[in-house]
């Protein structure tokens, strides 16, 4: 169990908006744990990760965009985002 960030924790309030208590710490999955999966989904919201959404499926893969070797599971992953997370993409 890892501690988690007040970033991840004020942004998990946000969205729970007090219907459930916030948990302070996390268990974490490797990217190799995540490549077994039969299928896999990355959603992604807004326009504050539009860059790194682009860097993700656009650039190549590293380590400083961990979402990139997600790519490696080709026709299992899918990838729903919305249009402002989209914009840069085109």
């Amino acid at each position: 169990m890892l501690n988690l960030t007040p970033e991840s924790v004020g942004q998990a309030a946000a969205y729970w908006q007090g219907e459930v208590p916030i948990p302070r710490r996390a268990m974490t999955v490797g990217i190799g744990t995540l490549l077994e999966a039969r299928h896999l989904v990355l959603i992604v919201a807004g326009a504050a990760k539009a860059d790194v959404l682009r860097r993700a499926l656009r650039e190549p893969m590293t380590a400083s965009v961990p979402a990139s070797w997600l790519r490696l599971a080709g026709e299992r992953l899918t990838v729903i985002a919305d249009e402002a997370a989209a914009s840069a993409l085109g």
